[in-house]
């Protein structure tokens, strides 16, 4: 697969030479992908992980008869706690919630449960109780660290893997006009391969977050790839038919593609299994 990589990003005419790949092949590339696009966002998660102040109103806030009770000096209803981009806040029993200034997405441990909020609308509650049992406040938070933590890996891995795959279907348009030549499948193959870079953009973007008028612009350069491997196949497409003497055929009839995938001309026609 590194050759397949280097190609993708430094040769494109070459990616015709992986045109035989199987789907499982093309599956584990994407998933690959997909992890090198979903690093940067989890090396974010893991630093606002390590910022987290949530553990500290342990000092001062416990379960006690499964409600959450808070008191002493450095009690305080408004202050926020940050986990993973949320406000949280701590309310004692006696408190309201309702006095809070809730702004963007915010959790309140309140009694015995935890709001979702949405400004200043509930969007969902959890009931705490049965962690409440048999847990600690410390234990408890330790597991909603772990849980959202677990949650946001799994959301970003599969939304980039949803991302790549709507590139790679809509950059199959620019190949329309090959269709009755050349299968689907094998086409969707190349361009997954191609858009390699488009990947390698993403995983910086989300690594060093540059501005997105840079992005735009990068984005071109990232598309070469398809661009390149789009000329190929129309090459390759007319050398094959002249070739072949298509016009001593009837034109309405041209060679089944069936035909055509076996002897598709490329720079090397031997599979690079080796990768």
């Amino acid at each position: 697969m590194y050759n397949l990589f280097k190609d993708s990003l430094l040769f494109p005419k070459n990616i015709l030479k992986y045109r035989n790949k199987s789907g499982w092949y093309v599956t584990l590339y994407l998933l690959i992908l997909t992890v090198f696009v979903s690093l940067g966002q989890i090396i974010l998660l893991v630093s606002l992980r390590n910022d987290s102040t949530l553990m500290n109103v342990t000092d001062y806030c416990e379960y006690d008869n499964t409600t959450l009770q808070c008191g002493g000096e450095s009690y305080q209803p408004n202050k926020a706690y940050s986990l993973y981009g949320y406000q949280v806040y701590f309310v004692d029993n006696d408190d309201n919630p309702s006095s809070l200034v809730l702004e963007g997405q915010s959790l309140v441990f309140y009694q015995d449960a935890i709001r979702f909020y949405w400004d200043s609308d509930v969007i969902s509650t959890i009931d705490l109780q049965p962690l409440m049992a048999s847990s600690s406040l410390e234990e408890t938070l330790t597991m909603i660290d772990n849980a959202l933590f677990g949650m946001s890996v799994v959301i970003f891995f599969v939304t980039n893997l949803m991302l790549l795959l709507f590139v790679t279907l809509i950059s199959t348009l620019l190949f329309i006009r090959l269709k009755q030549f050349i299968p689907y499948k094998k086409i969707f193959k190349l361009v997954a391969f191609a858009i390699t870079p488009f990947a390698v953009l993403m995983t910086f973007y989300h690594l060093l977050r540059f501005d997105d008028i840079l992005f735009y612009l990068l984005m071109i350069v990232a598309y070469r790839s398809v661009f390149v491997l789009q000329r190929e196949l129309q090459l390759q497409t007319f050398h094959y038919f002249m070739h072949t003497d298509m016009g001593s055929s009837n034109p309405s009839n041209p060679p089944q593609t069936d035909d055509y995938d076996d002897e598709e001309p490329t720079n090397s026609d031997e599979d690079d299994d080796s990768e």
